[in-house]
């Protein structure tokens, strides 16, 4: 979905136009048709909201074009989409089910690396930037990073912009589960991610993908009996800190840990992939992904 919460085109393509793309590939000489599917989006309906039988429905559907795609046109046509590394076993034994019933090839795809955001004062992305307060500081700093920062230490202003934060979150609609976590819903029809609202599973950067837990913002506040918001606002603005005063947030389901992704690599059908460093213009995906697995 946009940031308006609108279904982006080709989620709601039918298996009929999928074949029939998956014929045009094999009519030009073959190749590979990458696709990327939540395997739940039946309607536009959201996550939370959706019909669980309708829901199954349509995961078979999409395995049966898919299924049918392969067996058609057999080895000119291989078949590529993103798992979750979680379930790498689940769709490695559906994936080699599908070889040996057809002709054709399939190949599964996890991030090497978990996409994140990076968040910090000088970025445009960050929990702060949905309090009007910060807003009206922000644009009084004309971009001068030091001023916004004194500006902020203030704790008249401190107070104000986290006050701004709890009742802003307040006025949210829950828009329930989806697979970015839970999200929400603004007066103006957007939609949120959690962990923007409130700092939610964000931790100060560090030069590994796997910090400690007790490093999270979770843990943070829970340790120093704070709101996690104030202790984000307190890390953004340590920019002399070993984090800088960057807030690192991994995305889709990230574990803690590389395990789960090292345990899918050593499953047979699954290449590490699925990122494509820049379409998502301020999600962060890795280029240096090949050199890491080395």
């Amino acid at each position: 979905r946009d940031k308006s919460g609108v279904l982006t085109p080709g989620c709601l393509a039918a298996a009929q136009e999928m074949l029939s793309l998956g014929r045009a590939v094999a009519e030009a000489g073959g190749g590979v048709l990458q696709l990327s599917s939540d395997f739940s989006t039946y309607d536009d309906v959201p996550y939370h909201q959706m019909d669980e039988e309708k829901k199954r429905a349509y995961a078979d559907g999409e395995l049966r074009w898919m299924e049918e795609l392969i067996a058609t046109h057999g080895p000119k046509v291989a078949l590529s989409f993103g798992i979750p590394s979680a379930d790498a076993d689940k769709w490695s034994q559906w994936a080699k089910k599908a070889e040996k019933e057809s002709r054709g090839h399939v190949k599964l795809q996890v991030s090497a690396r978990p996409q994140s955001v990076h968040m910090c004062l000088a970025s445009g992305v960050h929990p702060f930037m949905l309090s009007a307060a910060f807003r009206e500081h922000f644009m009084e700093a004309s971009g001068d990073l030091q001023l916004l920062l004194a500006k902020m230490a203030v704790p008249e202003v401190r107070k104000a912009i986290l006050a701004d934060m709890e009742n802003y979150e307040q006025s949210l609609t829950s828009e329930g589960e989806g697979p970015m976590g839970h999200s929400y819903r603004t007066a103006e029809g957007v939609i949120i991610p959690e962990w923007l609202v409130n700092g939610h599973g964000a931790y100060p950067w560090s030069p590994t993908y796997e910090p400690m837990p007790e490093s999270s913002v979770d843990e943070l506040a829970a340790g120093r009996g704070q709101a996690r918001l104030a202790v984000c606002y307190d890390l953004l603005l340590d920019v002399k800190g070993l984090h800088a005063g960057v807030l690192w947030r991994p995305l889709f389901g990230y574990a803690g840990n590389g395990e789960p992704v090292r345990l899918a690599l050593e499953t047979e059908h699954i290449l590490p992939g699925f990122d494509d460093a820049g379409a998502h213009c301020s999600i962060l995906t890795d280029a240096t992904a090949p050199t890491y697995m080395v």
